[in-house]
């Protein structure tokens, strides 16, 4: 199939497993447990490094060094463009939205006593990244998508 055969969707593939895989990584040796190993993790959001960062800067990479055009490509600026939207919402929105639903959850654990069920399901606290994950994420996407340019060859 020819899908299997498109440099950039690799690269963006290997660059959202390879981040998942640290994030696991960092989070069982934080915890020095394995019991923070589970499937759900892996399409969770947050934590370090950014998995969202991570693919969008092995895309682009990749895109970059695919096209006859190189980063002078449209095709490239349009991915520059969108990676910088995804990072900017994940360091941005999404981590004030996080720090928002930890100061609800907080909130409603004061006005309501422990005892009485406020809601299903608390508010979401790890929903965006910190600068330096997003950071980290987009480092370790290049350096994704320019190693899967020379496997690739």
């Amino acid at each position: 199939m020819d899908i299997f055969k498109n440099f950039p969707l690799l690269s963006a593939v290997a660059g959202w497993m390879i981040a998942e895989l640290f994030k696991m990584i960092i989070n069982t040796i934080k915890s020095r447990s394995l019991k923070c190993i589970n499937l759900k993790a892996l399409f969770a959001s947050g934590g370090m490094p950014s998995s969202h960062s991570a693919t969008m800067a092995a895309l682009t990479t990749s895109i970059g060094l695919s096209e006859s055009a190189g980063l002078a490509s449209p095709l490239f600026a349009l991915s520059c463009v969108l990676s910088y939207v995804v990072m900017y919402d994940a360091a941005g929105v999404r981590h004030e939205t996080g720090k928002q639903g930890k100061a609800l959850n907080r909130l409603l654990q004061d006005v309501f006593n422990s005892d009485v069920e406020y809601a299903n399901e608390a508010f979401k606290e790890l929903v965006g990244h910190t600068k330096m994950q997003v950071f980290v994420g987009g480092v370790l996407g290049i350096a994704v998508g320019f190693a899967m340019h020379f496997i690739c060859l």
